[in-house]
C-alpha cells in the first residue's frame, strides 16, 4: 500500500510540473483508483475480522460486489457491471469448489447482435505457454470480440498455469507485492477501460480458499494485451 502511495505522490508532482502530459495524467488517475481500491479492501478485511464468519471458506458475495462496483467507472453500464460481478463470483466459487484450480478461459458479455451459435466462453489454457502462443490467442480473441459484438470480456487464469508472462517477477514500478501466494488473475477488458485483480489463495481447514480481490495496475501486470481496439 505504501509503495502505491509513494508512486502516486511522485506522479502527482510530475503532473503539477507538466500539466499537459496526458500520459502522466492517465497514470495518476489509475494509481488513484488502485490506492482507493486497496484502502477499501483493507477496510473490508478489518470488517470481516471484527464481525467474524460462520463459514470462512465462503467469500462474502455482497462485499465482493461492492469491491467490483467501486473499481468500475461511474459510467459503466448495468450490463457490464452485472457481467463483472457474476464472473468474479463464478471464478471464486470454482476455485473454492475445486480446491485451488480454475479452468483458464475468457468469458464474454455478448452484444445484441450475437447469434445463438456464439459461444460466450473461450478456453485459453494453451495461451500462456510462450510469447508466440499468447500473441496468437490475443489475435484470435480480438477477432472473436468483434464477431460476437461483445461489450466486455474477462480472463480467468490461475497463476500456476502461466509460463508467460510471469508478471509477478517484475522489479521497480512492476514489483510484485503479493509474495509467493498461490491464486488466480481476473482481467476485465472493455472498449473504454481495463481492470485487473489478483485473487490470492490461502489454505483454510486443509483447503485452498480465495476470498479477496487485490487490485493491480493493468499497465504493469496485465496478463493479456488489450482485446478491444
Amino acid at each position: 500500500m505504501e509503495r502505491y502511495d509513494e508512486a502516486l505522490a511522485t506522479y502527482r508532482e510530475a503532473l503539477a510540473q507538466n500539466p499537459s502530459s496526458s500520459e502522466v495524467a492517465t497514470k495518476v488517475k489509475r494509481l488513484t483508483q488502485i490506492v482507493r481500491d486497496k484502502k477499501r479492501s483493507q477496510q473490508d478485511k478489518k470488517g470481516v475480522e471484527s464481525n467474524g464468519s460462520s463459514d470462512v471458506s465462503q467469500p462474502d458475495a455482497q462485499r465482493l460486489d461492492g469491491v467490483v462496483d467501486g473499481a468500475l467507472p461511474p459510467s459503466t453500464s448495468d450490463e457490464i457491471r452485472k457481467f463483472a460481478k457474476e464472473t468474479v463470483a463464478l471464478a471464486l466459487k470454482e476455485w473454492n469448489d475445486k480446491n485451488g484450480t480454475v479452468d483458464a478461459n475468457v468469458r464474454l458479455c455478448l452484444g445484441k447482435d450475437a447469434t445463438k451459435e456464439t459461444v460466450p466462453n473461450v478456453a485459453v489454457e494453451k495461451a500462456f505457454e510462450s510469447p508466440d502462443t499468447l500473441n496468437s490467442c490475443a489475435g484470435f480473441l480480438r477477432q472473436y470480440v468483434v464477431e460476437s459484438s461483445a461489450t466486455a470480456a474477462c480472463l480467468i487464469v490461475a497463476k500456476k498455469s502461466i509460463a508467460f508472462p510471469q508478471v509477478w517477477k517484475g522489479s521497480g514500478s512492476r514489483k510484485w507485492v503479493h509474495g509467493n501466494s498461490n491464486g488466480f488473475f481476473l482481467q476485465l477488458e472493455t472498449s473504454t477501460f481495463r481492470r485487473l485483480w489478483f485473487v490470492p489463495s490461502t489454505v483454510e481447514n486443509g483447503r485452498n480458499t480465495c476470498r479477496n480481490l487485490e487490485p493491480l495496475d493493468v499497465d504493469s501486470h496485465a496478463v493479456l494485451p488489450p482485446l478491444f481496439r
